[in-house]
């Protein structure tokens, strides 16, 4: 295909420097989707995955913080154009097309795979254990969500709110980080911004 879009500006060294401290701060992203998959030559296989829900809600607010965004047109053939933005105007990007079942269903399948690939892949991202690119291909598979439950809360007026606290202040986690052992609710995590916040 026509290349709708040059793979970088002239010049990277600003997009590369704040991409090097999202790479940084980013945590690993939990995968918390798990996909049992019946292929068609027969038997089947498990995997895990980390949804492009849970992927955007971790690193949103790390690439605003170094001044990063990205957007993913999709071309007419379904092709994804992935660009990686930085806000001197230097980028990245990159295109990527996966041929699914002729359906509604195989072609949503494909773009939502190409978009979450190129994503993490432009941004150095590990967010599956194996190729998620089932639907695509035809095989049979169904999710389920794999985030444990009883994965606890992060309340108020307890040891775990104030050491969290702590290390917030000191710079020694981000909340992005809690994230992974802990259940935030927006009330307390605008809380724990508000008072990093009241420490710069």
């Amino acid at each position: 295909m026509d290349q709708q879009f040059p793979s970088k500006s002239e010049a990277i060294n600003e997009l590369a420097t704040a991409l090097c401290k999202f790479q940084e701060k980013c945590p690993p992203l939990k995968l918390d989707r798990e996909a049992k998959v019946k292929m068609k030559s027969g038997g089947e296989y498990s995997f895990s995955y980390a949804t492009i829900g849970n992927i955007k809600e971790i690193i949103t607010p790390l690439l605003a913080e170094n001044g990063l965004s990205y957007t993913q047109p999709i071309l007419s053939d379904g092709t994804v154009i992935t660009v990686l933005m930085h806000t001197s105007g230097q980028f990245i990007s990159s295109s990527l097309l996966i041929k699914g079942d002729n359906t509604p269903q195989g072609i949503g399948s494909a773009i939502t795979y190409a978009k979450r690939y190129s994503l993490s892949a432009i941004l150095g991202l590990v967010t599956d254990e194996d190729d998620d690119a089932n639907m695509a291909e035809g095989n049979e598979f169904t999710t389920a969500d794999k985030i444990s439950n009883n994965m606890p809360w992060l309340n108020e007026n307890t040891k775990e709110y104030t050491g969290a606290l702590a290390k917030l202040k000191a710079g020694t986690t981000t909340i992005e980080k809690i994230k992974t052992v802990m259940k935030i609710s927006k009330a307390t995590e605008a809380k724990l911004r508000e008072a990093i916040k009241q420490t710069v």
